[in-house]
């Protein structure tokens, strides 16, 4: 996502920090798009309230 300079408002690492953005392997869950909620079955406890 670094490299594509995607809009980020905030990255969850959890406990760890890569020292370099090229070894990170994650995955990362849309909870909005263009105003509009969405997320995919089974991750809808990440919508806010």
């Amino acid at each position: 996502m670094a490299e594509a300079e995607a809009p980020l408002d905030v990255i969850g690492t959890g406990s760890y920090l890569p020292a370099r953005w090229s070894e990170t392997y994650a995955t990362a869950d849309i909870i909005e798009y263009d105003g509009q909620k969405r997320v995919k079955v089974g991750r809808e406890f990440l919508l806010r309230k």
